[in-house]
């Protein structure tokens, strides 16, 4: 009984450990590397856009 008390503490452990990991709580996650707030304004402005119809044609 002990040793399964004991996996399932080191079990939740490295859950929380992948959690912090994930969300932040050591630094910067690794998705978000190489990101930056100057790259929101270089975007596709979608009001700017316009489109043109297309050339459809029955059959």
């Amino acid at each position: 009984m002990g040793n399964m008390k004991a996996f399932c503490i080191l079990l939740l452990a490295a859950n929380v450990l992948v959690f912090g990991l994930g969300s932040g709580w050591f630094g910067h996650p690794r998705s978000e590397i190489g990101r930056s707030p100057a790259m929101l304004s270089s975007q596709l402005n979608a009001q700017a856009l316009t489109v043109s119809p297309g050339q459809l044609q029955a059959r």
